[in-house]
């Protein structure tokens, strides 16, 4: 559903709007917020996550500070990563 969504966002951001390349990103960003809201939805509302998805709690972050500490040194990485796309 959300890549059908996506394919007519797209064509008409970047066609019938005459947004070009920017169109196509914006319709992107525009796809992956789509897809959030409806995952959020349907582990919220669906039954087949009642038991295990038990909402937020503190005890998800008693690790937290080992956890930046890992994710921190991969950032360069991960930004370098991106900057090969760029045209």
């Amino acid at each position: 559903m959300t890549a059908l969504l996506h394919f007519l966002v797209c064509w008409v951001l970047v066609f019938k709007a005459g947004l070009g390349i920017r169109g196509a990103a914006i319709a992107t960003s525009i796809s992956y917020w789509i897809n959030l809201i409806l995952l959020v939805l349907y582990v919220k509302y669906s039954e087949k996550c009642e038991r295990t998805w038990t909402g937020f709690s503190k005890e998800a972050l008693h690790d937290i500070l080992n956890f930046i500490r890992l994710a921190i040194p991969s950032q360069p990485k991960a930004r370098n990563f991106g900057a090969i796309d760029l045209p």
